[in-house]
């Protein structure tokens, strides 16, 4: 059998609706959690968003701005440690395999 894997990136600030969105999207939902340290994403900032708001040039950046917190997760599916002291294959090939995992779980329940 065959089966299908729909990845739909998201940025949700708040774990209430986070928990929502799982509760919605029960029981083939899987939240995958991507960290990285501000470091890393102000180095690999293509848009320039992180030195825009140093410069006050942009007011409320989700997560970096203390008015618009991001809250870490407390009870993702899977993290996965993006900064740049982490490999993206070694990100990737835990990605895949907790995928993997799921699907033949999956599997072995219908």
């Amino acid at each position: 059998e065959n089966y299908e894997v729909i990845i739909v990136p998201v940025i949700s600030p708040l774990d209430d609706v986070r928990k929502i969105t799982r509760e919605k999207l029960r029981p083939f939902f899987y939240f995958v959690y991507l960290s990285c340290d501000i470091d890393s994403l102000k180095r690999r900032d293509p848009k320039g968003l992180y030195g825009k708001a140093d410069r006050g040039e942009i007011v409320g950046l989700i997560g970096y701005s203390a008015s618009n917190p991001y809250e870490v997760p407390m009870d993702a599916d899977i993290t996965l440690d993006t900064s740049s002291s982490v490999t993206l294959d070694g990100s990737a090939e835990a990605f895949v395999r907790y995928i993997r995992i799921k699907t033949l779980e999956a599997k072995d329940l219908s």
